[in-house]
């Protein structure tokens, strides 16, 4: 292995890295967004108590199709980067069969699943941090 070619192992791995920490700060960053906003939510509903009239109606009406959108859209994302990588690739690889073989087809597919599960998480994460803000 010459130094270029370590150098450029040496890069891709701490590019996935840094893509892990990412994808773990977003999903973080998603599951708090969420907390608040279920916590919102039924401070409002509670405080209305038995008064129809003073019930959220309209934050309520989005709760659902929010999250149905949110989860289309990722699934959408996922199978757009799943069709991509499987087209680049012309086959799936395993995880057993790309730890049996080197490095670099190990690195290669955890780089793959990192791009598969950010396009998935990225919508959710786009959701829930825009509901705890508003």
């Amino acid at each position: 292995m010459s130094i270029s070619d370590a150098f450029a192992l040496y890069q891709r791995t701490a590019e996935a890295g840094f893509a892990t920490w990412r994808l773990g700060f977003q999903m973080t960053e998603s599951l708090l967004a969420a907390q608040a906003v279920l916590v919102r939510r039924m401070t409002l509903i509670v405080a209305a108590g038995a008064r129809d009239h003073a019930l959220p109606k309209r934050e309520l009406a989005r709760m659902l199709p929010e999250k149905i959108s949110a989860f289309h859209r990722a699934g959408r994302g996922a199978a757009r980067a799943m069709a991509a990588d499987n087209a680049a690739r012309g086959k799936l690889e395993t995880l057993a069969g790309a730890i049996t073989a080197d490095s670099l087809v190990t690195l290669d597919l955890v780089e793959r699943a990192l791009a598969i599960s950010g396009a998935w998480w990225q919508p959710i994460h786009a959701t829930v941090t825009a509901n705890a803000r508003r």
